[in-house]
């Protein structure tokens, strides 16, 4: 088995960060593995409804089909002079401008990414068309069991779910206006909410010099950045598992039966509210240990051994207060019952067998290796620090996150499992044609 010591190390790339006068954060790192720059912009839309997060979608769409003088055709044929692909997405509530370019076009990316962020028109003519377009891709989402049982899933849980995670339906999206897109652009798309990310074959301090003189013209609105929630860390949890604010767990679980999409088939999402242990290496590898790697509980048990579920998964959904444990997993419609049966006898066992030294070993072997593979590439890397709390964006908080990871120990990886990870502690929407009565053992069944 690989040492811990070995395994946890990473060689931390050269970095700069400064703050422009007019709030942006601006970070640049080395990693020269080929002659490129990943850019990702992320500008923190603080939305309050859903409306906002339609309007937000298509205010992504429309980034780049409108400056003064250029349209779209002329946009795009500037960014494939560049060798440049960039793609704005509106996700959790936050802007995101991601892609790449030829090392030597990051100068002029940067000056016509400013152009975008100070002079974009949102035609009508793209407002419409970007709303035909969204509307079919959710509408064809929807169609899908896992969409499906995401939305019913976000009712039932709506009280305790930030206004950031809901998905717009295709409704909300017709609803949108060209003056309501420009005004969201004019209020909410200003430097003190962004944070530029830049990474490849650079120089760090010519970087974001270079990148700071290209965004001073950017001006800031009148409205200041949203308040950034304090992200807890190993130091603040020293036991993740046994957080204050961890409630007491009822003795079933609630899940939400619905009829299925397709005959013969079931999907099944569950969901668990993590709170102030989301951020910790801890729950981390309890998410991957139960289901979030080849050799996790989940896929042992209902893949490889029992061959339950055509495809099984658990991952950490959101960020902050909203974060979530989730569990899907696909199946036929004759294997749904043992199949929920089955992840709940799983939850219960992580807590009545915990992991030991070997299995503990293992899951953080492969969570710190897997995240070393990431960070050696461009885009990888890029994706990490853009996904780390706006305070903690920069190399150093990523080795941090891997010292952590590395000291974890069976104790306090148990003690997660036992107290966030139990069954009673989830909802659930099971999509599926049962016969009835029916019943399971670790949730009740709600089929109104």
């Amino acid at each position: 088995m690989v040492t811990l010591s070995t395994t946890a190390s990473w060689p931390v790339p050269p970095a700069a960060d400064a703050v422009l006068s007019n709030g942006l954060r601006i970070l640049a790192v080395r990693l020269p593995t080929v002659p490129r720059v990943e850019l990702r912009l992320t500008v923190d839309l603080d939305p309050v409804t859903p409306a906002d997060s339609a309007r937000a979608a298509v205010l992504a769409v429309t980034l780049l089909r409108g400056l003064p003088g250029l349209d779209r055709r002329d946009v795009m044929t500037a960014l494939g002079r560049l060798g440049c692909d960039l793609v704005p997405l509106s996700h959790h509530g936050r802007l995101t401008l991601r892609g790449g370019v030829l090392a030597d076009g990051l100068p002029p990316l940067l000056r016509l990414l400013a152009r975008a962020l100070t002079e974009a028109t949102h035609p009508d003519h793209e407002v419409k068309a970007a709303r035909t377009l969204l509307g079919g891709q959710l509408a064809l989402a929807r169609a899908t069991p896992a969409a499906t049982a995401r939305a019913l899933l976000l009712r039932r849980t709506r009280d305790d779910e930030p206004a950031r995670q809901a998905v717009p339906d295709p409704r909300q999206i017709a609803d949108v206006s060209a003056d309501q897109v420009r005004r969201l652009h004019a209020t909410r798309i200003t430097p003190a909410r962004g944070t530029l990310v830049l990474v490849g074959d650079l120089d760090p301090d010519a970087t974001v010099r270079a990148a700071g003189r290209a965004l001073a013209d950017w001006p800031g609105a009148c409205d200041p950045a949203p308040a950034t929630t304090h992200t807890p860390t190993e130091c603040d949890h020293p036991h993740p598992g046994a957080t204050a604010d961890t409630p007491s767990p009822s003795p079933l679980g609630a899940l939400s039966v619905h009829p299925p999409l397709r005959d013969g088939a079931a999907h099944l999402v569950l969901s668990a509210p993590v709170g102030a242990a989301a951020e910790t290496a801890a729950l981390h590898l309890a998410c991957l240990l139960l289901g979030g790697f080849p050799g996790s509980r989940l896929h042992r048990r209902l893949r490889d051994r029992d061959a339950l579920a055509y495809t099984v998964r658990a991952s950490l959904d959101g960020e902050g207060d909203g974060a979530r444990i989730a569990v899907q997993a696909d199946a036929s419609a004759s294997a749904a019952l043992p199949l929920v049966d089955a992840i709940g006898d799983e939850l219960a066992l992580l807590a009545a067998d915990p992991p030991g030294a070997r299995e503990t070993g293992a899951v953080r072997d492969h969570a710190i290796g897997g995240a070393r593979i990431a960070w050696s590439a461009q885009s990888g890397l890029a994706d990490a620090l853009t996904g780390l709390p706006a305070g903690r964006r920069r190399p150093a908080a990523l080795a941090d996150r891997l010292d952590a990871l590395g000291r974890t120990d069976e104790r306090t990886l148990a003690a997660v499992c036992r107290d966030l990870l139990h069954p009673s502690r989830f909802t659930g929407v099971l999509i599926a044609g049962l016969p009835a009565p029916a019943a399971v053992r670790h949730w009740r069944l709600d089929t109104t």
